[in-house]
């Protein structure tokens, strides 16, 4: 993986925002509900979720990190008492447009040889398959 190609998806942060909510804070509190029962899978969901911010927890800083805890812990009790999990965004936004965004920039600056291709989430799809069809002709 280290010499492999790469393709990436470049897609504005409000529609990134949109699928994480999905995927992350929906369905993932869904199926952790259904994996364990609902309290004992709302306890590991929500552990989950801190566990991976205490994680990178020295690489934000104190201020940041605190900032996104406290952000956090009230995104679970909102999307708990209320289901909105929309709540996770005040804390998710920021930790990706402060700290994944300009790391994946920066990973990304030097591999930039190894980029076949760059697009929206469409974009690379349309590329894939015509990449697809002219390397197996039917």
């Amino acid at each position: 993986m280290a010499q492999a190609n790469i393709i990436v998806i470049d897609d504005p942060l409000p529609r990134r925002l949109a699928r994480l909510q999905d995927e992350y804070f929906v369905h993932m509190a869904c199926a952790f509900q259904q994996h364990y029962g609902e309290e004992a899978g709302w306890i590991r969901f929500a552990d989950y979720l801190r566990h991976g911010l205490t994680g990178i927890q020295r690489r934000l800083g104190l201020e940041k990190y605190t900032q996104l805890h406290r952000a956090l812990e009230g995104a679970l009790i909102r999307h708990r008492i209320q289901g909105d999990a929309s709540a996770h965004l005040l804390w998710l936004e920021p930790l990706l447009s402060q700290y994944y965004d300009p790391m994946y920039r920066y990973q990304l600056a030097k591999k930039q040889d190894r980029i076949l291709y760059r697009g929206t989430f469409e974009q690379v799809q349309a590329w894939l398959s015509e990449v697809q069809s002219t390397a197996h002709p039917r």
